[in-house]
């Protein structure tokens, strides 16, 4: 409940990511290139998170789900039960007293992605050697 799930599509990404798993030992540095590209995304959500006593912006993070089947994945957000109220936040609720969305994390995702795209990209690049 407390977590808020978004993903960036970057099919251009997708050969490199193969590439990858051919190499011997080098999975983990694809991860690492995604997380350096999540990091773009989790300090512009922390510039745009609402805050009324810092707890949300505080408790947002990198991490990975144990259950993925991505073995790449990784994800932004803020992770039960840190903030258990986060993706009201983000989203809005209908009551009992409504509140309006206030999107932060899917905003910083899409205003960053090209940049995200980029980095990864570069990290993968460097990577591979």
């Amino acid at each position: 409940m407390g977590r808020i799930d978004f993903n960036v599509d970057a099919a251009d990404m997708r050969d490199i990511l193969r590439m990858f798993d051919s190499v011997q030992n080098v999975p983990e540095k694809a991860t690492a290139a995604i997380t350096e590209g999540a990091e773009i995304i989790l300090s512009a959500a922390k510039d745009l998170s609402p805050v009324r006593e810092g707890n949300m912006k505080r408790d947002l993070k990198i991490g990975r789900r144990k259950k993925t089947q991505d073995k790449h994945a990784v994800e932004v957000g803020v992770f039960w039960p840190d903030s258990p109220y986060a993706h009201l936040v983000e989203g809005g609720h209908g009551g009992p007293k409504p509140a309006s969305a206030h999107p932060f994390l899917e905003v910083a995702a899409e205003m960053k992605e090209r940049e995200v795209i980029d980095a990864v990209m570069e990290a993968l690049k460097r990577a591979i050697g």
